[in-house]
């Protein structure tokens, strides 16, 4: 089981992260430096979308029943849920993008791979 998420760092209200996040990752994101917040809410957003992918619910699991704790490279999750053998990673793969991974083992690779849409398809039309 794998959950996967990217998004682009934007520039963004934080009351949307009173809405969706739990009453500890909100703390935890207004208790950073101001230039520090929207990196951290964009950590914070992969993570949650990550897993709910990887539980296979998507938002029918409320975003503000689960907690991730950001220490470094230590993430952990604080769950109600029976699903909390799952790890997490998360890959810089730009400045302006975070991308975090879901898995219910620790198989993730060490680096990842960015490769073009053009790439891809002239690969997929060569594979024909």
């Amino acid at each position: 089981t794998v959950g996967i998420d990217v998004e682009q760092v934007k520039p963004m209200e934080m009351d949307i992260a009173k809405r969706f996040f739990s009453t500890e990752e909100y703390m935890d994101l207004m208790n950073k430096a101001q230039e520090d917040r929207l990196g951290y809410f964009f950590d914070l957003w992969t993570l949650k979308e990550s897993y709910i992918k990887a539980c296979g619910m998507g938002l029918s699991i409320p975003l503000d029943t689960f907690s991730f704790k950001i220490n470094g490279n230590s993430i952990t999750l604080k769950t109600e849920r029976e699903e909390k053998d799952f790890l997490f990673k998360q890959y810089s793969i730009d400045k302006d993008y975070k991308l975090s991974a879901c898995a219910a083992n620790n198989n993730f690779p060490e680096d990842i791979i960015c490769l073009d849409t053009n790439y891809i398809y002239n690969s997929f039309l060569h594979m024909r």
